[in-house]
């Protein structure tokens, strides 16, 4: 699988609309690394995940593992078709974990 760059950054605009295109379908069941200098871990659930009342379909799983901007802490994101961001997580090694999640297009933390 590859991925290129689009937005701002890539053609020279502003680098905060900056991201990247998968140009390959994910396959479902199996993490993906790519190695494009951010160290993107891509996971696509091969079932609907629950959150709250709601099962959500081909949730993509994403965590940059370089990313520290939370206090040195692993921020992991929740995106599924249709809905968008379903739930970020934060996981740090000297605290619980803060979550929210999408509950009836509500943030509930």
């Amino acid at each position: 699988m590859r991925s290129r760059q689009v937005g701002g950054g890539a053609s020279g605009g502003d680098p905060a609309t900056t991201g990247y295109v998968l140009e390959y379908p994910l396959p479902a069941g199996q993490p993906v690394i790519i190695r494009n200098g951010a160290g993107l871990y891509l996971y696509r659930h091969p079932q609907p995940l629950p959150l709250g009342a709601r099962h959500y379909a081909d949730v993509v799983q994403a965590t940059n593992l370089r990313d520290q901007s939370e206090d040195g802490a692993t921020v992991t994101y929740y995106w599924a078709p249709r809905y968008g961001l379903v739930r970020r997580r934060i996981r740090a090694l000297n605290r619980p974990a803060q979550t929210w999640t999408l509950i009836r297009e509500h943030i509930v933390q």
